[in-house]
């Protein structure tokens, strides 16, 4: 046996070697043609499914073959099957076959698939005595030529072939199943030609009598019926009742056993909120991909149409519908003719995975397998001749606005931020890219630090955090305002296993609980509620059989009245599952779901969708199903005015969300009127019909005549004058952000918000050179009192009423297609504008979580990364290239790991009909092997450093696989890096290490960390970096920087505590910009991501001079000891300028005198003391020329002496 499947195989040379081989399985390459396989006569089993073969050859000397599997390929023509005698077990679906011959000479042919190719006849059927099995689905079949000599045939599928009309089957006397789904049968006739059949699929047909059911009184063996999507078919239990008493011996009727009844509440449980009430499952038999599966669902934030998104049946195209809700939710609406069910659908080139609205409901947006997020804006509605690729009719009209390709792999989550101003996105590749949701396509973050694939994520309600879930073992939460991950939880998905590509999860309307699906705890699944802050999971939702999948909240916190009289507000929410069913849950305090529905869905529970009461999910098996749940059964939603002062009360912020006014849950559809109509048919942007005009004249007439009557019982409350006040603000800045081009055009900018708080700083663009005016004030927030055992993770950079942000790095990853359009991108030029109250600076990637260190007894404590089966690494600068280690490869049954550098990269092929197909190809570099495993990876281009779990360090050469060293630590490695030719290793006993690799050197041996710790009285480790030199520089939580300084063998400390950063003004990024096109060094990136803090206010203009001073005098050692050009030369010439500032003659002279100092090097870190002396001069003649000409005075005074 050979099996060579799920590779990337092209071609398969000297088989001929191989004449002994009798299973050969190729299946899921990229194999054209095999070549010399007539060689392999003894052959029994083949298998080249899913692979690019458009004719094979060599059949013919296979003899003693008996499977035959070719799925999935570009087959047009085949040949060589007459030799074949043996062959039991033939599969060709999925090919361009349009004819089949020459079958009469398998006489020991058993099963024959030959679904979704092009066949319109097939002959010698009659000779297969021995066919048991038959499957015809998707061709467009009009003869069958010798079926009806088929006695021993028990399976026939002849679905999707365009069948009106049942005959020809009275041979069929052995026949138990058969499959007409989705076929134009508008009459059962002919019944007795078929009456043995136990299994009778006729979905999806024109079956509209019924009389015509009482036909299959005379099908005596009849058990499973199925007659969804038919015109007689209703989801409501009186459809079940009454076939029940047409066929009173069915037992499973569309998928279920007829005592199920449809309309029942499922398995309701003891409560103790409320009495159990009423409660039904309707399915909206228009709603579906055509049997293909619906992956994602979601909700118009009017509550009037829903979106779904998956794979259409028969390809691998994906499906994205918009839907109307009325006929969803309204029986009578489904019924009206008039009532369009489909508003607008869009077909693309590879599945659909995940889908949104966006908070305003302009736009949605899906991602794909093709690696990209698309993103459609909605523009009017309209009567066209079909979607835009074909298809049903279209009511409404959307543009495809942007395409974001700035991942490599396929998209599995996409997620609007609560207010509107980002868009989120995971995929396969390891990364989430948060874009500029008002600014598409720029992005704010590339958030790389994730290790597994990124299968979920979920906005915080109030605007902190960004929960992302990695490959159901790990659950991260970043900081909306640094991009930074606070903190990881591991704990619920200990023993977990990835059962499902996407995983679904949600907070609670409050903010207080994250629920997240794939947890489990001893083995049995559920869903872990991981509190705010703390981050503890102890509490969980429990029942399932098996891993759940997704979990949806409703929108706003339900109110309860406890039997004892009391009044709660509490979380109401959704759980679906692989078991194939949905439960609803209310929480906190309850240990039992309030309403479980099991076997539901024939497939997984993908996604869910909350509509006022009623709730949508949607199953792989591809249909969408509505869960009514009246007021007796979970009560009422609050308003969204008291969802704001909930909010407002533990968090003192107010979410724009709720921030809408407060409406009842009755009244949420309508108050949405205004929204629908400005994104529907009253747009005035769109026109259909001159009626429009009419119409909409008449109520522009109207609404200016009910504006013109004053409103004299209207009182204004504090809380609307001061949202009034806001209003009239943002108008003002509004008004001055149009800009006048050279040619006379106005241009208006947008204004951008950098945070998903209303309240918090805004992001801004990137510092350009104009002329900014001073911005407004901004309203400081609250700080919410934290208890003793919380640690507040949003205060931990001392300044909450700080309004700069950090600055984006400059090395964040971008596509190149978004690098070249920006390239394109011309920029007029313009008039200088004022500043608005929303330019701050964006964020910036954190270059790693913060490590907890532990002191005790005069020791630092560390904690190692726990071993994980497998590995991934990007290599830094080279792109597409990965290292990817396998702790637990086997060879020759001996388990060891194995090291590989793969590159990368996604090709387009061009199938014969024109389509284009994109594949992620995978190239191997080099590969070793070794005996311990590996517990974390640092790569770039020229190194490999792997920390290992027997406490070593291994290097190897990235370009060839060479292997450097092996170096033995006092422990084991928590932090691991490598930048150009120089190395770092820290330790669990918080020893740091580093190297240079190209000389060969350690420049800090085993040196403990302890002496900073105890400093700084800090227990978080914020990074670690190192300079091309091989000098650490260490930052800690609290802002104190250290490095080392080599020839006194001791710490230095670069910056001391944000205590006395409030004592001076803070170096802006302005002063720290360059424009010789060179690199910033390690040390000016840090400081560009620090936190900018204000000065207090009463300090003393003398004190803020020699605080500041003194830190650029240790920022000067610092940049010294690290030997970065960059850094040297820019903390250089920012301290000249800081002394020419403050008139400092004699600090400025000792510069001059450092510089031109007798027996000093001719240069200091890479640059040449005279260029150094120059530059210094210029600018104190620049800025102070009479200190500049006493200095010169004096040097010429000392040189005449």
């Amino acid at each position: 046996n050979l099996s060579l499947r799920w590779n990337l195989l092209k071609k398969v040379p000297d088989v001929q070697c191989l004449s002994a081989l009798t299973h050969l399985n190729l299946n899921d390459n990229q194999i054209e043609k095999i070549e010399n396989l007539e060689t392999l006569s003894n052959l029994e089993f083949l298998d080249v499914s899913y692979n690019r073969i458009t004719k094979i050859e060599g059949l013919s000397g296979l003899a003693k073959l008996k499977e035959l599997h070719l799925v999935h390929n570009k087959i047009v023509v085949i040949e060589g099957l007459e030799e074949n005698t043996c062959l039991e077990y033939l599969e060709l679906g999925d090919n361009r076959i349009r004819k089949i011959e020459n079958l009469g000479h398998l006489s020991k042919l058993r099963r024959l698939f030959l679904g979704a190719n092009q066949i319109r006849k097939i002959e010698n059927l009659d000779e297969l005595s021995t066919l048991r099995e038959l499957s015809l689905p998707g061709n467009a079949i009009q003869v069958i030529e010798g079926l009806d000599k088929l006695s021993g045939l028990r399976s026939l599928s002849v679905a999707q072939n365009g069948i009106r009309k049942i005959d020809g089957l009275s041979g069929l006397t052995s026949l138990v199943s058969l499959d007409l789904n989705d076929n134009i049968i508008e009459k059962l006739e002919n019944v007795e030609q078929f009456k043995g059949v136990a299994n009778l699929m006729l979905r999806k047909n024109k079956l509209d009598s019924w009389h015509d059911l009482y036909q299959l009184l005379e099908m005596k063996e009849l058990t499973a019926l199925t007659l969804e999507m038919n015109p007689i078919y209703s989801s409501d239990y009186t459809y079940r009742n009454r076939m029940k008493q047409i066929l009173p011996e069915i037992k499973i009727l569309d998928g279920f056993p007829t005592t199920w009844r449809q309309g029942d509440a499922y398995q309701p449980l003891d409560s103790d909120f409320y009495d159990m009430g009423d409660s039904y499952v309707t399915e909206p038999p228009f709603v579906h991909h055509d049997t293909g599966p619906i992956l994602a669902i979601d909700c118009h934030p009017s509550g009037k149409k829903f979106i779904t998104c998956g794979q259409k049946a028969m390809s691998s195209n994906g499906l994205v519908v918009v839907w109307n809700m009325e006929p969803v939710l309204s029986k009578s609406k489904a019924n009206d003719e008039n009532v369009p069910k489909l508003l607008f659908q869009v077909e693309s080139q590879s599945q659909s995975n995940s889908c949104r609205w966006s908070p305003d409901g302009n736009r949605f947006a899906f991602g794909s397998d093709d690696s990209s997020v698309s993103v459609w804006e909605y523009v009017g509605r309209i009567n066209s001749l079909g979607s835009i690729t074909g298809g049903a009719q279209n009511v409404e009209r959307y543009k495809e606005c942007c395409v974001l390709r700035g991942h490599r792999m396929e998209v599995l989550a996409v997620e609007w931020s609560p207010n509107g101003k980002y868009l989120a996105s995971g995929s396969l590749d390891h990364r989430i890219i948060v874009y500029n949701a008002r600014k598409l396509p720029d992005q704010i973050a590339v958030l790389t630090d994730c290790q597994m694939p990124v299968k979920g994520l979920s906005w915080d309600p109030i605007g902190k955090y960004l929960a992302s879930l990695e490959g159901d073992k790990k659950l991260r939460f970043w900081a909306t305002d640094s991009w930074q991950c606070v903190t990881s939880v591991t704990e619920p998905f200990e023993g977990s296993k990835e059962e499902t590509v996407l995983s679904r999860m949600d907070w609670s309307p409050d903010g207080k609980y994250l629920m997240t699906p794939a947890a489990v705890r001893d083995g049995q699944p559920l869903v872990k509620l991981v509190q705010r802050k703390s981050w503890k999971s102890d509490q969980f939702l429990a029942g399932h059989t098996k891993g759940t999948t997704c979990v949806r909240a409703m929108p706003r916190l339900l109110d309860v009245t406890l039997k004892n009289g009391k009044r709660m507000q509490l979380t109401c929410a959704a759980v679906g599952s692989r078991d194939k069913s949905i439960s609803i849950w209310i929480f906190p305090g309850t240990v039992k779901p309030l309403l479980a529905i099991n076997n539901i869905f024939h497939h997984t529970v993908m996604d869910f969708a909350w509509c006022g009461r009623s709730l949508l999910a949607c199953s792989q098996d591809g249909s969408v199903k509505v869960i009514n749940l009246s007021e007796n059964v979970i009560g009422d939603m609050i308003t969204n005015e008291a969802m704001s002062d909930l909010c407002y009360q533990i968090y003192s912020i107010r979410p724009p969300q709720y921030e809408t006014g407060g409406q009842n849950d009755e009244n949420d559809l309508d108050s949405m009127d205004a929204l629908d109509n400005s994104l529907s048919g009253n747009n005035n942007s769109f026109i259909t019909c001159p009626e429009d005009i009419v119409n909409r004249r008449k109520q522009l007439d109207q609404s200016q005549k009910s504006s013109n009557i004053p409103n004299k019982s209207t009182k204004t409350t504090p809380k609307e004058m001061e949202a009034s006040a806001h209003e009239k603000k943002m108008m003002e800045e509004r008004n001055k952000q149009i800009e006048v081009v050279k040619d006379g055009k106005r241009r208006i900018q947008p204004v951008f918000c950098g945070t998903t708080a209303a309240t918090s700083s805004d992001v801004p663009e990137p510092v350009k050179k104009t002329t900014f005016a001073a911005p407004p004030p901004v309203k400081k927030r609250a700080v919410v009192p934290v208890s003793k055992d919380e640690v507040d993770l949003e205060e931990s950079s001392d300044s909450d009423d700080d309004d700069e942000d950090e600055e984006e790095d400059d090395e964040m990853e971008t596509s190149e297609a978004e690098s070249g359009r920006s390239r394109k991108r011309k920029t007029p030029a313009s008039t200088t504008r004022p500043m608005m109250a929303m330019d701050l600076k964006k964020p910036v990637l954190r270059p790693m979580e913060p490590k907890s260190l532990q002191t005790t007894q005069g020791t630092v404590v560390m904690e190692a990364p726990e071993q994980q089966p497998r590995l991934s690494q990007h290599v830094l600068d080279r792109k597409g290239m990965f290292v990817e280690v396998d702790n637990r490869w086997k060879q020759g049954g001996v388990e060891t790991t194995q090291i590989k550098l793969v590159k990368k990269r996604q090709t387009e092929d061009v199938e014969d009909d024109g389509e284009e197909e994109r594949r992620t190809v995978q190239e191997c570099v080099w590969m070793t092997v070794i005996g311990v495993p590996v517990i974390m990876v640092a790569a770039n281009k020229h190194h490999v450093l792997l920390g290992c779990g027997d406490k070593s360090i291994r290097a190897y050469r990235t370009i060839c696989g060479s292997h450097m060293f092996c170096l033995r630590l006092d422990a084991l490695p928590v932090i691991i890096g490598v930048k150009e030719n120089a190395a770092f290793a820290l330790t669990e006993s918080a020893h740091l290490n580093t190297w240079n690799l190209k000389s060969g050197k350690a420049i800090v041996a085993r040196q403990p960390l302890f002496d900073c710790v105890e400093a700084t009285a800090d227990n978080s480790l914020i990074s670690v970096d190192v300079s091309e030199s091989g000098v650490p520089l260490i930052v800690f939580s609290n802002g104190s920087i250290f490095t080392y300084n080599v020839s006194l063998s001791c710490w230095i400390q670069a910056i001391t505590t944000n205590v006395l950063g409030r004592l001076t003004s803070a170096i802006s990024d302005a002063q720290l910009e360059r424009n010789d096109g060179t690199t910033a060094g390690p040390l000016v990136r840090l400081l560009k991501r620090m936190r900018k803090q204000t000065t207090a206010p009463g300090v003393q203009p003398q004190v803020v001079k020699a605080i500041k001073e003194s830190q650029l005098e240790q920022l000067l050692h610092c940049a010294e000891q690290l030997g970065n050009p960059h850094d040297y030369q820019t903390i250089l010439m920012l301290y000249v300028e800081t002394l020419c500032e403050g008139g400092s003659e004699k600090k400025m002279k000792n510069v001059l005198n450092e510089l031109t100092r007798n027996g000093a090097p001719m240069q200091v870190c890479g640059l040449r003391r005279a260029a150094l002396c120059d530059d210094v001069t210029r600018i104190i003649k620049q800025r102070q020329p009479a200190i500049a000409e006493r200095i010169g005075a004096g040097a010429a005074g000392t040189t005449n002496t």
